[in-house]
C-alpha cells in the first residue's frame, strides 16, 4: 500500500504512473525491488524515492512526507 501526510501525490511505480492517487493498495506486483515515486504539483517528498523490495505473500507499505513548496 501506498500513502502520503498530509496530502495525496499521484504513484509512479519503476518511472510508469499507475493512474492512482494515495491513498492506494497496489496489487498484482511480481516479487522484485521497486522504485516507488509520488507526484503532487506544489509539493516535494520529504527523502525523494523510496526503494521496496517485494517478496511472495509479503505485504508492503510505503509512507510518504509531503511538504508544501514555499
Amino acid at each position: 500500500s501506498v500513502t502520503a501526510d498530509p496530502t495525496w501525490g499521484e504513484i509512479y511505480i519503476d518511472g510508469d504512473p499507475q493512474g492512482k492517487t494515495t491513498p492506494f493498495v497496489v496489487g498484482n506486483l511480481r516479487p522484485k525491488e521497486y522504485q516507488v515515486v509520488l507526484v503532487r504539483d506544489g509539493y516535494t517528498v520529504e527523502g525523494g524515492a523510496q526503494f521496496v523490495t517485494v517478496k511472495p505473500g509479503q505485504t508492503v507499505t510505503v509512507k510518504f512526507k509531503m511538504k508544501k513548496k514555499k
